[in-house]
């Protein structure tokens, strides 16, 4: 990244206390134009969609090392997003499918799931507005707050406590800032 895109910080896995996690809010990539509103729960990625997606997680490596658990949407344009995830991470504790992860699905399921479970670094896999009203409530804004996540873009949260509000924003790339990411891991190496 340039000077006036500074590379954000890379995550130190040794969490600060017990309570502290990472959580990762990855969108899915590119996916097929939706014919009718009938067709949104079946689209699945482009090639496109693929080939980006695996760019970018190389570029969300660099940054986040290891991923413990990868939950995702049921829909398949989400699945296939946390399968190309799951290729570059190789996650200890698999890929999850969330019901509430669906559009329009119950964020606060989704909010008890991620407090209550104990892993260092969890990737959710998602569709906006859902991943943004996510980080909203779990960083305890106004529901009003205008966050929007690109295709292909990763946020990071830190969970630091238990309760509402208990979550901070690191950082949030779009797929651009991952990309080149990648490019500077793979001129590094």
């Amino acid at each position: 990244m340039n000077q006036k895109n500074p590379r954000p910080p890379q995550i130190r896995l040794q969490a600060e206390s017990r309570d502290q996690r990472y959580v990762i809010m990855f969108r899915h990539g590119l996916a097929e134009t939706r014919s009718n509103p009938a067709d949104d729960p079946r689209r699945r990625l482009t090639t496109m969609g693929h080939s980006e997606v695996a760019v970018t997680a190389r570029g969300l490596q660099s940054l986040v090392p290891r991923i413990s658990l990868i939950v995702t949407s049921s829909f398949p344009r989400a699945r296939d997003t946390a399968k190309r995830l799951a290729d570059r991470f190789h996650p200890r504790h698999g890929v999850l499918e969330l019901s509430s992860l669906r559009p329009g699905g119950h964020l606060r399921a989704t909010s008890a799931f991620l407090r209550r479970i104990r892993l260092p670094v969890i990737a959710v896999v998602g569709h906006e507005p859902d991943l943004s009203n996510l980080a909203a409530q779990l960083c305890g804004m106004d529901p009003a707050t205008q966050l929007h996540l690109s295709k292909s873009g990763a946020r990071l949260l830190v969970l630091e406590s238990p309760g509402p509000g208990g979550a901070r924003m690191i950082w949030q790339l779009r797929a651009q800032q991952l990309k080149e990411l990648a490019e500077d891991s793979q001129t590094r190496a």
